[in-house]
């Protein structure tokens, strides 16, 4: 679960939401676009995922442990819909 910053991340306010293995969705004008993951690096921390016109890439730094089984991290959210491309800080939560 990736949101803006740790606060939304904290009520729920997702931007992107994967499984880490092989779906994702991108929340894009309040609508949930499925994506696959077509590939991943660094020990999972550079994600891509794709869908039929949108690509997703994430790039997360190191993660923090928050209790068992349970991690965040900070990183960045890098969106590209046809020729235009954009990108945002997230928080992210992932785990068990």
């Amino acid at each position: 679960m990736y949101a803006a910053d740790e606060p939304a991340l904290d009520k729920g306010r997702y931007l992107f939401v994967s499984d880490l293995q092989r779906a994702g969705y991108l929340r894009l004008k309040g609508v949930a676009v499925p994506m696959a993951l077509v590939s991943s690096a660094d020990e999972g921390r550079d994600r891509t995922y794709r869908s039929d016109s949108i690509e997703v890439r994430l790039k997360m730094g190191p993660p923090r442990v928050l209790g068992d089984e349970v991690w965040r991290n900070k990183g960045m959210l890098y969106i590209r819909v046809g020729n235009r491309a954009d990108s945002v800080a997230v928080a992210g939560e992932e785990g068990c």
